[in-house]
């Protein structure tokens, strides 16, 4: 498998050696639900940088980290780095190595899947999960996908919406009942039975994104409990996405216009759930997850493919029992 080679100059792990494979995405952090965890390096944060390789490059891109990420001594947000550049993140080094056809004998994991380089409109999330880990239960779906539930009150929206953003880019599906709450600068795309609409009407749902930053993120927060927003975690562009939500809801519920209420948290997640499996999976084919509110925000869902749970945990999120209230 190709990809490129990180070598520990100095720091607490000086010695230890990397891989990131062609493809995919790799979060360094402290903690153990970074893809790389340094957690003898008390100056680098949680998670905080992402090495993406894709198209034959490696882009460094820094998650809004307390110390800062350098490359060759100058501090970046995201940026290209070549064979023999220096990586530094709190007290370690990285150095990049030449890009290898084969993997060496370095640490390296197995993407969830294949990801190519985000667009120049994909932004960074300050992504700053909690030391604490969030529970939450699994349950049967007659759709066949995967159902994990937790409390609203262990968590804040945006922290697991920018959770769930490490693994896939953020979309948010939002019903513009007031169009002044739309952030400003994040690319949209009105989900009306005719594209070619300039403005959405109030009431019609508007596909927000992609994005890693903080608008969408803060928005699902802001509308959470309002029956009003469901994210999307998707690898595809936004005029992609956009047309399979179109043909479902056409073809579900015949819909002429979209100022229904058929992408609105309650009815989403009952058809989730409930659903017939292969219209939920007409739905949901090529999306990643999906992150809900449900009885009225007092819970968080996320609904995806069998087997998703072990890429939640590797942002932090666990399979555990929580108590009801």
């Amino acid at each position: 498998m190709a990809g490129t080679v990180f070598e520990v100059r100095s720091g607490p792990d000086v010695g230890r050696t990397i891989f990131v494979p062609a493809g995919s995405r790799a979060v360094v952090g402290r903690m153990d639900w970074a893809d790389y965890a340094f957690p003898g390096d008390l100056y680098m944060s949680e998670t905080h940088f992402e090495l993406i390789f894709g198209s034959g490059t490696c882009l460094v891109r820094d998650l809004d980290s307390s110390n800062g990420t350098f490359v060759n001594g100058e501090q970046i947000k995201e940026v290209v780095v070549h064979e023999g550049d220096e990586i530094q993140a709190g007290q370690t080094t990285f150095v990049a190595r030449a890009s290898v056809e084969t993997a060496p004998a370095a640490e390296s994991f197995v993407p969830a899947a294949e990801l190519s380089t985000p667009s120049a409109d994909v932004m960074t999330v300050p992504f700053k999960p909690k030391t604490r880990k969030m529970s939450f239960r699994t349950f049967p779906c007659r759709s066949a996908l995967l159902l994990a539930i937790g409390q609203q009150s262990s968590f804040d929206p945006a922290e697991i919406a920018g959770r769930l953003a490490v693994l896939s880019p953020l979309y948010v599906i939002f019903n513009a009942d007031d169009e002044g709450a739309l952030p400003d600068g994040v690319p949209q795309e009105f989900l009306g039975a005719k594209p070619s609409s300039a403005e959405p009407s109030n009431g019609s749902p508007v596909l927000l994104g992609p994005a890693r930053g903080e608008e969408l993120a803060q928005l699902a927060a802001g509308a959470w409990g309002q029956d009003n927003l469901v994210c999307l975690f998707d690898r595809r562009d936004r005029a992609e996405l956009a047309e399979q939500l179109r043909e479902f809801a056409h073809e579900k519920w015949h819909a002429e216009t979209m100022d229904l209420a058929c992408f609105r948290p309650a009815a989403v997640v009952e058809f989730l759930a409930n659903g017939d499996p292969d219209e939920v999976k007409s739905l949901t084919g090529g999306i990643d997850a999906a992150l809900s509110e449900v009885h009225q925000g007092d819970r968080w869902a996320v609904f995806a493919p069998q087997g998703f749970d072990s890429s939640l945990s590797r942002v932090g999120l666990t399979s555990a029992a929580f108590t009801a209230t």
